[in-house]
């Protein structure tokens, strides 16, 4: 699954592949709740933080952090369809070390609260809605 989502990644954005940059989005797909900085993510791909920082954008057309942002924010919608999953467990999992904060951003940049969404099953179904959630920042 890790394999098939970075080939997609890096196949959806730029035919310029870097294998260094590579072992970055490997660090993220591995694990989206450690604290992921720029110069976490260079020294990953062991590289100086403005060469990698550029060659990132290049091959992703995306900065790092937004890339990360970015996962982060599908991870949410993914987990929050899964009933069994607590809320809370999502956060941990997502780097979100502090729930309310977690709860509050959801909110902030959707409109909702994590647990109305998952409550709300037309929610999942409505385009504007669907669209909403996945172009904001979490």
């Amino acid at each position: 699954m890790l394999i098939r989502l970075l080939v997609e990644e890096t196949s959806n954005h730029s035919d310029e592949f870097d294998s260094h940059a590579y072992e970055a989005l490997h660090a993220v797909e591995n694990d989206l709740a450690r604290k992921l900085t720029i110069a976490a993510l260079a020294i990953e791909a062991g590289m100086a933080k403005s060469p990698f920082a550029r060659c990132f954008r290049r091959m992703m057309n995306e900065p790092p952090i937004q890339y990360v942002i970015r996962r982060r924010r599908e991870e949410a919608k993914r987990q929050i369809q899964q009933p069994t999953l607590p809320i809370e467990e999502i956060a941990i999992n997502l780097g979100y070390s502090d729930f309310s904060f977690f709860r509050e951003l959801f909110r902030k940049r959707l409109g909702y609260t994590a647990e109305s969404l998952r409550e709300n099953r037309n929610f999942w179904s409505h385009p504007f809605q669907l669209s909403k959630l996945s172009t904001a920042a979490i």
